[in-house]
């Protein structure tokens, strides 16, 4: 059976895939770097009732697969996270700010994948970790199909 959540009123269960990339792709969320992202997305998500349900930090781009509650919508919450993150870092780290001068970490486009079913968009951040691990291993890599 699957849990749901519930509100005063309601039943719901609100499940996004969001993917974001840093601004030309650079290669800048290795390291410390990727595990302070990490934890900061872990404390907005906490600090506006956002539960992750999985997550993965790569080191030019991020997959997250949240699920909201109905107050919360989804172009606030990519503002959120994208926002905060990137401020916090741009801030926090002056070799990050020398990489990009226009005070934006990250690229202006955000994917969400809403409308896939829940065990789909948790397999696309599966196949994003393992497909990541294998092109660092240095194997060829297939591409996936939806």
């Amino acid at each position: 059976m699957k849990e749901y959540r519930h509100g005063a009123h309601s039943v719901f269960e609100i499940h996004l895939h969001l993917v974001w990339a840093t601004e030309y792709r650079k290669r800048v969320l290795a390291g410390e770097v990727g595990l302070q992202v990490r934890e900061l997305i872990r404390e907005i998500c906490q600090g506006h009732e956002v539960t992750i349900l999985k997550g993965h930090v790569a080191v030019d781009h991020v997959h997250l697969f949240v699920s909201i509650t109905p107050q919360v919508t989804i172009s606030r919450l990519v503002q959120w996270v994208k926002g905060k993150t990137s401020h916090k870092l741009l801030s926090e780290l002056a070799h990050l700010k020398k990489s990009f001068w226009g005070q934006h970490l990250r690229a202006r486009r955000c994917e969400s994948r809403g409308r896939r079913g829940a065990s789909q968009a948790c397999f696309s951040v599966e196949d994003a970790a393992a497909t990541l691990v294998q092109s660092w291993r240095g194997e060829r890599v297939s591409r996936l199909q939806p």
